[in-house]
């Protein structure tokens, strides 16, 4: 790991394949990138998305090489994998104009940035200007948010993110759009590029639910870190109506809370739906699954799931990796319609309802419930939209632009027509150095967790 010195990043000793570049690139080598963001094992949803794209870029062009450097927001907190170069102190200024010298003065051809305001420190992530400014590497920005009614931090930093970068990345045509309109980006500097999700086959409901003590119930799943933002009290208040009709219905929330919100609260929230379902004599019709799990384990839960629920409560939501799973694995999808639900569940691959509506909620999914050849042609539709979005198909997308915004085009290769037997990606949980490896525990879900 590098140390800090003083306020000052001391860069790493060691060589790794990623940080030992050639020593000249040749016109025609290919392109050698880094990428800045959060990273595993942190909990976060941009941890998981680096690891996902490094790994999916760097097995489909395996003459590229990938630098990571981890923005943490706790020094000193997490046992980063090799691969991880230098890190960024979320609150020290210094150490963003530091990494940006450690760039400009490697072998890297272009810098792969994922952004999200609260990733960063300062007022609105303003730290990371100093970045920009110092950086002399063509940089690509994946804009994780993009904001409809910026305050003057966030349009600053918007604006400071549009002039350094040579690419704008984006995973909806809702964020173009707005890039454009709200902020004035150049069109021909903007790529839309979907959130990726693994190469897998539709599964059979019924096998995955006996594996998982879910047998003979219609279950409904709500995937990701809780927090207040998610509406799950929506779903819960939906359950008194939809368990007079389906009385073996189960609503599985899966996911450990929000790491900052455990931090200042504890369990607060959870125990407040806990609660809700006891007065509204639910509680045997929902089911926590209180845990960071690992892709494998996700994989299993989707599988035993009949309906995929995202009942957020704000419109202003441009990317959603867990409905992205959802859909791309053919997922029937019930969900409000924030932004990116609106553009994945278009054409018939979902249902929308209003927002904070637990009756408009409840009948959807009874509707989905009730309505086989309605579930089986939504299914389908969701999963034909899916092999364009599978982590493969991502790389070759980010491949194109990396070439471009370097003038060295990366051939592209053609795309695997076979399912991916063994996910490589990761929802890793804390602390697990490799939560793919064989011995890993899978998940058992019996009784009330």
């Amino acid at each position: 790991m590098p140390e800090s010195i003083g306020n000052r990043l001391a860069l790493p000793h060691r060589p790794s394949e990623e940080s030992t570049m050639h020593q000249v690139n040749v016109v025609n080598a290919s392109p050698q990138i880094a990428m800045v963001g959060s990273y595993v094992p942190r909990q976060c949803g941009i941890a998981t998305f680096s690891q996902d794209l490094r790994g999916a870029i760097l097995r489909s062009f395996s003459k590229m090489g990938c630098k990571m450097i981890a923005v943490t927001d706790q020094a000193g907190a997490y046992d980063y994998p090799a691969e991880v170069d230098l890190e960024i102190e979320q609150q020290n200024a210094q150490m963003y104009i530091d990494a940006a010298e450690y760039l400009n003065s490697s072998l890297v051809d272009a810098v792969l940035l994922q952004h999200e305001f609260g990733l960063y420190g300062g007022p609105a992530g303003s730290y990371l200007t100093s970045f920009l400014r110092q950086l002399r590497k063509p940089l690509i920005a994946i804009l994780h948010t993009v904001l409809s009614t910026p305050d003057d931090d966030q349009r600053r930093v918007m604006a400071e993110l549009i002039t350094q970068s040579a690419r704008l990345v984006v995973m909806a045509d809702k964020g173009r759009e707005m890039l454009e309109q709200i902020y004035a980006a150049p069109a021909d500097r903007i790529a839309v590029v979907p959130h990726g999700i693994p190469d897998l086959a539709l599964s059979d409901s019924e096998r995955a639910k006996h594996a998982l003590g879910f047998g003979g119930r219609s279950v409904a799943m709500t995937f990701g870190l809780l927090s207040p933002g998610k509406g799950i009290e929506t779903m819960i208040a939906a359950l008194p109506q939809l368990v007079r009709t389906n009385p073996n219905f189960l609503y599985a929330v899966v996911g450990a809370t929000h790491p900052h919100l455990r931090a200042s609260e504890g369990e607060r929230y959870r125990d407040s739906l806990r609660k809700l379902a006891d007065e509204l004599g639910v509680a045997s019709h929902l089911r926590f699954v209180d845990r960071y799990v690992d892709l494998p384990d996700l994989l299993q839960l989707l599988a035993a799931s009949d309906i995929y629920v995202t009942p957020y409560l704000n419109e202003a939501q441009i990317c959603s990796g867990t409905l992205a799973y959802a859909v791309g694995l053919g997922k029937p999808v019930v969900s409000t319609p924030y932004w990116h639900a609106q553009e994945l569940l278009a054409d018939d691959r979902g249902l929308l309802v209003p927002f904070s509506d637990p009756r408009a909620m409840a009948g959807a999914v009874g509707r989905l419930l009730s309505d086989r050849g309605l579930r089986s042609q939504t299914e389908a539709l969701a999963f034909a939209l899916g092999r364009t979005m599978t982590w493969s198909a991502v790389a070759q997308r980010y491949a194109m632009i990396i070439g471009d915004v370097t003038n060295r085009p990366i051939p592209l290769q053609q795309a695997d027509s076979h399912f991916e037997a063994q996910p490589q990606t990761s929802f890793s949980q804390a602390g697990s150095s490799d939560p793919l490896r064989a011995d890993a525990p899978r998940l058992v879900v019996n009784g009330r967790m």
